[in-house]
């Protein structure tokens, strides 16, 4: 009973949790990753990574519009969110493919390293546009890579 006392207090008629109760709930809540079923995933999306090279490796992800970073998992039923950038960086982002007009592109140049985008449209055919990844291809142009970038530097780095 003490053991319990300790850890809620009764405060006039209100219970407040203890600071090292609180602490533990954010920790962990905090190292949680939040899953997505791959059926759950809307239409629309931003898609991209890349691969290739002596081990043929490959990652993948997709940005939502509500702001999610999903790393995409081949046949796995579910997905890991591992990042949310927000809804407002992430409607820039979807603005940034409009004005540079990426779903009108086609280009499929891929080298022993590849990087691409993938456009997912409802009601629409994706479009992909994959590139020479070692730098060596000069004819994609610095939008598409730029953009790749931007993209990329949302991804959390590996520990």
């Amino acid at each position: 009973m003490k053991f319990y006392n300790s850890l809620l207090r009764f405060q006039q008629g209100s219970v407040s949790v203890s600071f090292p109760i609180l602490c533990f709930l954010f920790f962990t809540l905090s190292a949680c990753q939040h899953k997505i079923a791959t059926s759950a995933l809307p239409k629309n999306q931003i898609v991209f990574g890349g691969g290739g090279g002596f081990t043929g490796a490959s990652y993948e992800y997709s940005l939502l519009q509500d702001g999610r970073l999903v790393a995409i998992q081949r046949d796995s039923a579910t997905q890991k969110v591992i990042k949310n950038i927000g809804k407002k960086k992430a409607a820039s982002l979807y603005a940034a493919v409009d004005s540079m007009r990426l779903n009108t592109w086609l280009y499929n140049v891929p080298g022993n390293i590849y990087h691409f985008i993938i456009l997912k449209q409802d009601g629409k055919k994706d479009n992909k546009i994959v590139w020479d990844g070692s730098g060596n291809d000069k004819s994609i142009p610095e939008l598409a890579e730029g953009f790749y970038k931007k993209l990329m530097a949302e991804v959390p780095k590996k520990k």
